[in-house]
């Protein structure tokens, strides 16, 4: 098992969702045809790589400034551990933060495309509105 893999969580993810469709389609329980004889199976696997295929565009909020970032990442937890933290040279200066708005895409091209909207003074004034909000 390559470390890229694992680190993914590509074999969690078809593990989980194997194991559900497998008790779910058989008779006796989850015992009777392998997964991979099983109709559908390939359908999973395509559904567990979109999964992971999937991009986060994020803007966090600086609790303390007025300042906001507009991001985009594959793992959104650890990206805002690595914001908060202050691993990030962008963001360093103005912590801590919260995440104020996140989307999900389907593709890189379409999340890059969404954050260059949010960075842009249309984008980013409708996120001082959000952020905004979210104080009041």
């Amino acid at each position: 098992m390559s470390l890229a893999l694992e680190k993914s969580g590509f074999y969690e993810v078809c593990t989980k969702l194997f194991f559900n469709f497998a008790v779910r389609n058989s008779r006796n329980g989850g015992i009777g045809r392998p997964v991979c004889r099983q109709v559908g199976a390939l359908r999973l696997i395509v559904v567990a790589i979109e999964i992971l295929k999937r991009i986060y565009v994020y803007a966090i909020s600086s609790m303390h400034h007025n300042y906001i970032y507009v991001g985009m990442t594959k793992n959104l937890e650890e990206r805002f551990d690595r914001h908060n933290s202050g691993r990030e040279r962008t963001t360093k200066a103005y912590l801590p933060y919260k995440i104020i708005y996140q989307e999900e895409c389907l593709d890189r091209v379409s999340a890059r495309k969404r954050e260059k909207y949010w960075k842009s003074g249309v984008g980013k004034e409708q996120l001082r509105t959000i952020r905004d909000t979210l104080i009041a």
